[in-house]
């Protein structure tokens, strides 16, 4: 059996080592909502993007930078290819001379003359003959700084490159981490966001679990006093295994948060074996001694299984992938406990220490000591329920999708600065058909602020059309010709230079946008539609209207999302009272209606009882917060039936809630002391409810032992 267990513990772990890619960090990939214009698309397009900026005050520094990307391997060179500018001059032309040219040529071509020999020019005479191009803002409000051959903002040089995909996030902080180190370098890539997202989940699932076992392993040696009894381990590792092996093996990805909450089965895996020394304590163990506990593991079992599969009927993916992984931990640790485990401990005898015995006494007092007291605890319980429930009916239980994920004060204050210096693309956007933005813009006016979009920089293919016709005028005008004459240059290089403007293709914004700057601009353009992003709009029937005028939609995805989160709650709360029809069913078959009535009752308050501590003490009540009330729900009808059980003596049963609950206790307590929301709330949720369910199932244990 060992070797069995051994070999299908290696193979699964390989499994996992090959598929280790399919780990994410991606915000946005917890969700699994539609959206509407376009939104999905451009989510997608954003969470893809690998760009690296650096921004500098000091010239100097731009050898220190280089020297340090080139070193690192992690990333490649991304800025505007200058060379290939002179045949993209119709797209790049000024506004100004386009107008100049159209209303008075000799004028336009006059002052095309004198900057002949200007040393200001953006562009060599070669490449811009006729002075179309005066000023280059390709990168985001950084402009071409002909003198340093960078991009510049107001205040700083700009340096833009792209993250390989083959990059470490280790190395990716390290270098960040040498980048800052310099005065006034700042650094802004969403790479460096998902990294510190991996770091920190992997370093929070290891201590949070580090935590939870010691405290487990505490409690085990304690309770029973054989050092086999830490064999365990190897049934949590094995559920592990099997719990990340079968959510890799179904889905396409998996988020590291659901590996920092999915510690938290630790205590419920453990429940498993745990069950069954607490009934066979103080006798030699034999292999068939684990047929006595059967019926207890699968109601067990179904159980919290039902508790983690009630995830599944939520449109969010990232429980989801809880669900999964929790699914297929359990059936390891169930499969584990009955056929690994007393092969494990054979002949192995377990006592409790005395202290344990100890406090188990003193618990029991407490619980009869609470008892006693039963009126005027329930009287304080009810009051404290009813102001949580009327905070909780008064207040805002809108989410934000920005408290699922932590970042550094540094990360943020560079993200400030860079949001000052650049014209950063928000969540805020308009959709519009690619030849009307312009016109889009102009008539929105004051009703928006700091509109961004490709074709502000461009010249619409319509316009450079204009271009070549009056080029194609002017070459034959002799007036014009001999301007140039006048000044020594002979009419046929100028015929050249004519054709080689007049010969350019024209190319739409998105075409020039991947010519020129070696990139494809999803986040700008959608199903032959083109995004319009700014800062903050003025929602009122002028600007309805307007929009409508063009058939332009307006969307703000970050808005959509929190707002989405609430639809997301209620059906939470639908699949909770669900469950609870299908527990009083279930439990009114099994044990007839006055105990289904009983644990209903019980666990259900217990379920307002945690919401209103958290609305009392003013922790948020997130989507996390519900489903936290849902396992513990589950969890907690798990110690019902122990409390029901009459025919074990009621110590026993006191001692199997207590094995059961207090390894629960630890490993989702531990979650609470993440700093990431969702983990806490998840985690100090399930607390609350396993600890309230354990309290009420002892006191449900001594009010039936009387």
């Amino acid at each position: 059996m060992r070797v069995i267990f051994g070999v299908i513990f290696a193979i699964f772990s390989l499994f996992i080592w090959q598929n280790l890619a399919k780990i994410n960090t991606d915000i946005f990939s917890l969700l699994e909502l539609k959206f509407d214009n376009g939104e999905e698309k451009i989510i997608a397009n954003f969470n893809s993007k690998n760009d690296f900026f650096i921004l500098f005050k000091d010239i100097k520094d731009k050898y220190f930078i280089e020297n340090l990307v080139d070193n690192s391997n992690l990333l490649y060179k991304n800025e505007p290819n200058i060379a290939n500018l002179s045949s993209h001059i119709l797209a790049l032309a000024d506004i100004n001379l386009i107008n100049t040219l159209k209303s008075d040529p000799n004028l336009f071509f006059d002052d095309s003359i004198k900057n002949i020999f200007s040393p200001f020019r953006i562009l060599p005479l070669s490449s811009d003959f006729f002075g179309f191009v005066r000023g280059l803002d390709l990168s985001f409000g950084a402009k071409f700084d002909p003198k340093t051959k960078l991009l510049k903002t107001e205040n700083f040089y700009l340096m833009s490159y792209q993250v390989k995909s083959n990059y470490s996030y280790e190395k990716l902080l390290n270098l960040a981490s040498e980048l800052k180190q310099k005065d006034e370098i700042y650094l802004s890539s969403p790479f460096l966001f998902q990294a510190y997202s991996k770091k920190t989940a992997i370093e929070q699932s290891s201590y949070l679990g580090a935590i939870s076992l010691v405290l487990s392993i505490l409690f085990i040696w304690f309770a029973f006093g054989n050092f086999r009894a830490f064999y365990m381990i190897f049934i949590v590792a094995f559920s592990l295994v099997c719990g990340l092996f079968g959510t890799l093996l179904v889905l396409d990805s998996l988020h590291v948060l659901t590996l920092v909450i999915s510690t938290s089965l630790i205590g419920l895996i453990l429940d498993y074996p745990l069950h069954f020394l607490s009934s066979n304590t103080g006798k030699k163990i034999q292999i068939s001694d684990i047929k006595c506990v059967r019926k207890t593991l699968f109601i067990a079992f179904f159980v919290t299984a039902f508790g983690y599969g009630i995830f599944l009927f939520s449109p969010m993916g990232f429980l989801h992938e809880i669900a999964i992984f929790s699914l297929f931990s359990l059936i390891g640790a169930l499969l584990g406990t009955y056929f690994l485990f007393p092969n494990l401990i054979k002949d192995e005898i377990f006592y409790s220490h005395k202290r344990f015995d100890k406090l188990l006494d003193f618990w029991i007092l407490a619980c009869k000591t609470v008892l006693k007291n039963i009126k005027f605890i329930a009287a304080f319980a009810a009051i404290f329920t009813m102001i949580g429930i009327y905070k909780i009916a008064t207040s805002n239980l809108s989410d934000d999708i920005k408290n699922y994920s932590v970042a550094p004060t540094w990360m943020l204050e560079h993200s400030m600065v860079f949001a000052k210096e650049m014209d950063l693309v928000g969540s805020k956007f308009i959709i519009v058909s690619q030849n009307q933005s312009k016109d889009l813009v102009e008539s929105l006016g004051n009703l928006i602020e700091k509109p961004f979009f490709v074709s502000k920089f461009f010249n619409e293919i319509w316009l450079q059309n204009e271009i070549k016709d009056e080029l194609a005028k002017a070459q034959n005008d002799k007036k014009i010709v001999q301007k140039y004459e006048n000044i020594g240059i002979l009419q046929s290089d100028l015929q050249s230079e004519f054709h080689k403007i007049i010969s350019q293709k024209s190319l739409s914004p998105q075409e020039v946008c991947l010519e020129l700057l070696g990139v494809k601009c999803d986040n700008f353009f959608a199903d032959n539609k083109e995004i319009i992003y700014i800062a903050k709009a003025t929602q009122n029937a002028e600007f309805d209207a307007i929009l409508d005028k063009f058939g332009a939609n307006y969307s703000d995805y970050v808005k959509n999302i929190n707002s989405s989160f609430i639809d997301i709650k209620l059906n939470a709360v639908i699949l909770k009272i669900c469950g609870f029809v299908f527990c009083f069913l279930a439990l009114w078959a099994l044990l007839g209606l006055k105990t289904s009535v009983k644990i209903n009752f019980i666990v259900i308050w217990v379920s307002l009882f945690c919401l209103s501590f958290f609305a009392i003490f003013g922790f948020e009540i997130n989507i996390f917060t519900i489903f936290g009330l849902i396992l513990g729900s589950a969890v907690g009808i798990d110690y019902m039936l122990f409390a029901c059980d009459l025919k074990m003596h009621f110590k026993n049963r006191i001692l199997g809630i207590i094995s059961a609950s207090v390894t629960s206790i630890f490993s989702f307590g531990v979650l609470a002391l993440s700093p990431t929301s969702a983990v806490f709330s998840f985690g100090l949720s399930v607390f609350l409810s396993v600890f309230l369910a354990s309290l009420c199932a002892c006191l449900l244990t001594l009010r039936s032992a009387k």
